[in-house]
């Protein structure tokens, strides 16, 4: 019962003068380079499944956290520009330039891909951990790899823009105005990150409107409770007014939309579904255990714990 009460008392806390212990959530620990390396092998892989051959020119990211490596990793691997949004500056300049320096060498020496062993939560799963060598073949590494062009990517993380132009660009905190051209972005992707946004309408309008006409959006989505309940999605038993109780004045916490709403707002703004992979938890709620705003989910949608989707333009 105890367990029952705490989401509600982290959540009166933020309105405390502990606020600051309590509102900011945490980022999940991407200032790891073998994290920000297994993120981006799955996300190629899967991108290259669907379709896309090649390495995208412009990529950017949703929510890269503690550091940019995810990104930084494109850029080792071939891209061109990287553009990264986050809500808050977690990201710090000696930390990117670490994690740089560390991918380099996992690209130098065609690491293996980390796999559940190395990290038990990293999603989706992949038929081989083996480098991509079919992807990512030796000519196109020596090109990529070539130490005057690592050279100009080290050069433009140690004072990346604060704007969305620049080779590499560093905005936050981030809102839908950021002027990025229409139409400019090859890949738009996120780990993680795609439950927490405020409003998962604007953002995939947004999406839409940064893509190519054969761009690609690549997100993993949590959909389990991220400590607000003592079961995986128990959220869902909650009313708007408990709710709001539990979110207190975080920044953001998670928005509780399903796998269903996404693939509503996905198709409301012209993105196509191309690749679905959901990860299944069997539900701890009975059915009249559901707040109103979850009672009509299917059963599928109430076993879904996760999914990573990638979509293109319609």
């Amino acid at each position: 019962m105890l367990a029952n009460w705490k989401p509600y008392v982290m959540g009166l806390l933020t309105y405390t003068p502990l606020a600051a212990r309590y509102s900011i959530p945490k980022t999940g620990g991407t200032d790891d380079p073998r994290y920000c390396y297994g993120v981006f092998m799955r996300h190629l892989r899967y991108a290259h499944l669907a379709g896309k051959a090649g390495l995208p020119e412009v990529v950017a990211e949703l929510g890269p956290g503690d550091s940019l490596g995810t990104g930084l990793a494109w850029l080792i691997a071939g891209s061109e520009r990287y553009l990264a949004f986050d809500v808050r500056r977690y990201a710090t300049a000696e930390r990117n330039l670490r994690v740089f320096d560390e991918l380099v060498e996992q690209f130098r020496a065609h690491a293996d891909v980390p796999g559940r062993p190395e990290f038990p939560e990293m999603k989706p799963d992949l038929d081989t951990l083996t480098f991509p060598s079919d992807i990512l073949t030796a000519a196109h590494l020596d090109r990529a790899l070539h130490p005057e062009r690592l050279t100009r990517i080290r050069r433009a993380l140690q004072d990346p823009e604060p704007s969305s132009s620049g080779r590499i660009a560093y905005v936050a905190p981030w809102d839908y105005a950021t002027n990025v051209r229409e139409g400019s972005v090859d890949l738009i992707f996120s780990q993680a990150v795609m439950e927490h946004v405020e409003d998962v309408d604007h953002t995939y309008a947004t999406c839409r409107r940064w893509l190519k006409a054969d761009g690609m959006i690549s997100h993993q989505i949590d959909f389990r409770s991220h400590g607000t309940s003592p079961t995986w999605d128990g959220y869902r038993a909650y009313s708007e007014w408990g709710w709001r109780i539990v979110r207190g004045r975080r920044d953001y916490l998670i928005n509780r939309v399903s796998d269903a709403g996404h693939v509503e707002a996905m198709n409301r703004h012209g993105l196509r579904v191309v690749t679905w992979i959901p990860a299944m938890l069997p539900p701890t709620l009975r059915p009249g255990g559901y707040a109103r705003r979850f009672r009509e989910l299917s059963p599928e949608s109430r076993s879904t714990a996760g999914v990573f989707v990638q979509a293109m333009p319609a």
